[in-house]
């Protein structure tokens, strides 16, 4: 009777087992988006606290930073994948105020994003989980303000960009909702070291004078993560 239930025991154990360990090499193309959000915090505290406009007029906000994203991930034969991951986000606020006089300020800042990864897999019929290590790579633009209003105090504002990288831990999650398609959710953080800006340009539009100044931050700390959703293929 103990050998009987230790044989069964054993080949359950054997077929859970095969259900989540045996793979076919695959290979799996999705597009996501995400909230920027291993930039977004740093990126908004070094460039944005120094908006000259928006901390001091009454004002209505518009902003536009969705992250859109490409993913490949190539499945071995064994429970291990590999996956390339880049992404792109423009960033554009626009800051305005009628009174008393015409007021406008808008900024843009763009944001690009390429991620090389290896991860563990478990899959079952309907879902697949895997989590690993990702290279990450991050390229900031500079950040342009510009102002314009009916008073006599347009400006310009540039300051450089830069650049992070690091190591990423990285988890995802996908629903296969057919044998092809299926829905992922992935979330990601790392150790990354952030060189952001250098020169500050401010030039008064209506004078033509201009003035250089030097703001730059050197900082490594653990990102906050960034969420992503999206829908892929399975090929």
């Amino acid at each position: 009777m103990n050998a009987t239930r230790f044989i069964s025991a054993t080949l359950f154990f054997f077929h859970i087992s095969i259900i989540c360990f045996s793979q076919q090499s695959a290979h799996f193309v999705s597009a996501s988006i995400s909230n920027n959000g291993q930039l977004n915090d740093i990126t908004s505290d070094f460039y944005y606290d120094d908006f000259s406009g928006a901390h001091s007029i009454q004002h209505s906000h518009v902003l536009n930073a969705t992250k859109f994203n490409l993913h490949y991930e190539y499945l071995t034969s064994k429970p291990i994948s590999f996956s390339l991951k880049i992404g792109y986000c423009k960033r554009q606020d626009s800051f305005s105020d009628l009174t008393p006089n015409y007021y406008e300020i808008n900024v843009e800042q763009t944001y690009f994003s390429s991620l090389l990864g290896s991860r563990y897999l478990l899959s079952s019929n309907k879902f697949q989980f895997s989590s690993g290590l990702e290279l990450a790579y991050f390229y900031v633009s500079s950040y342009d303000e510009s102002s314009h209003s009916s008073a006599a105090n347009s400006y310009s504002y540039i300051t450089d960009g830069g650049n992070a990288f690091g190591i990423n831990s990285v988890t995802s999650l996908k629903l296969f909702l057919s044998n092809k398609i299926f829905l992922i959710s992935e979330m990601a953080f790392g150790f990354l070291s952030y060189d952001l800006g250098g020169n500050s340009n401010y030039t008064d539009l209506n004078t033509g004078e201009s003035q250089i100044t030097i703001h730059r931050i050197k900082l490594t700390t653990v990102s906050k993560p960034e969420l992503y959703l999206g829908i892929g293929l399975k090929l």
